[in-house]
């Protein structure tokens, strides 16, 4: 197992991670973000960008700045602009654990001003294993309980494509799914398959594009994405018996413009009494792929089958 400081592009010192399966970079400098993950030995699947930024200062204060960074965060539901876009902008506190091989690392950023709520992300792989596991915490240090929820979001590269399973339940004559759809989204969109199998996004990189997210009851509680000659797949517990979900109800979200595919998992909402911390777990899988399917059906199928069984 490979755990070294590096810089890495333009973020800074970033942690690196690398059992000869799994190679994932931690900011340390700004966020944490997972700026870098990837198949050891292939391409970076995550999209990287630290000019991308929203002024934030009329909540945070004169001249703070949210970076978009890329790669994957913890964020805080239901969306609310600009309170929810945090200028995570300084350096991170870690810890590092190994045991038996197994390597955990706890990232601990300053608690947010103004909102008073304190994001922790703990990253653990095994030495042999072909998974990471990325456990968001969130901790209400304010006075008064707030509703929120936590939201696992990975910002992936241009090209990839994302996909989801249809639900194979049997609900008689009563509904089985949701999906919704954001103001911005036409519905008509030819990057996205509403399939018989599958629902997937494709991003495309065309300047002509415009902005499109869905959100998704997801019961198997997986999102998944090809890209750059690698599958992935993120996997959560996405349980409608334990509480609400944000958005209409929905614990798994696709967004896609002309930069990004995002793929996002969503905790369950409710209210954070103070002093009180609730958490959000995904397991990460990658793994080489020399299939990448198109927005079609059968490709997907033939894709998913290959890999994921």
């Amino acid at each position: 197992m490979i755990t070294e400081i590096v810089n890495y592009k333009d973020f800074g010192k970033c942690l690196r991670l690398d059992n000869g399966k799994i190679e994932a970079y931690l900011t340390l400098d700004v966020g944490p973000r997972i700026i870098k993950f990837n198949a050891s030995g292939c391409e970076n699947l995550m999209f990287n960008d630290s000019t991308r930024c929203v002024d934030v200062s009329s909540v945070f204060g004169e001249g703070e700045k949210w970076h978009t960074y890329g790669g994957h965060r913890t964020w805080i539901s239901p969306e609310e602009m600009p309170k929810t876009y945090y200028p995570d902008n300084q350096p991170v506190k870690y810890d590092i654990e190994n045991f038996n091989g197994t390597v955990t690392v706890l990232l601990t950023p300053p608690c947010q001003k103004v909102t008073n709520m304190q994001i922790v992300i703990r990253v653990t792989i095994a030495e042999d294993g072909d998974t990471m596991k990325v456990t968001h915490y969130l901790k209400n240090n304010g006075k008064e309980a707030v509703k929120r929820g936590i939201w696992g979001i990975t910002v992936t590269d241009i090209n990839g494509i994302a996909v989801l399973k249809q639900p194979e339940r049997h609900t008689a004559l009563l509904p089985d799914r949701q999906v919704v759809f954001w103001p911005y989204t036409r519905m008509n969109d030819e990057r996205i398959l509403l399939g018989e199998k599958y629902i997937a996004v494709q991003q495309d990189p065309s300047d002509t594009q415009v902005p499109a997210k869905i959100g998704y009851t997801n019961f198997e509680g997986k999102l998944y994405c090809f890209n750059k000659g690698q599958a992935m797949s993120i996997s959560y517990d996405s349980d409608y018996t334990k509480g609400e979900y944000p958005d209409f109800g929905v614990s798994s979200e696709i967004y896609t413009n002309k930069a990004i595919l995002e793929i996002e998992s969503l905790g369950h909402i409710g209210n954070i009494l103070p002093g009180s911390t609730v958490h959000h777990i995904e397991e990460w899988f990658v793994t080489p792929c020399d299939v990448k399917p198109g927005l079609n059906e059968d490709e997907i199928d033939a894709a998913m089958t290959k890999v994921f069984g």
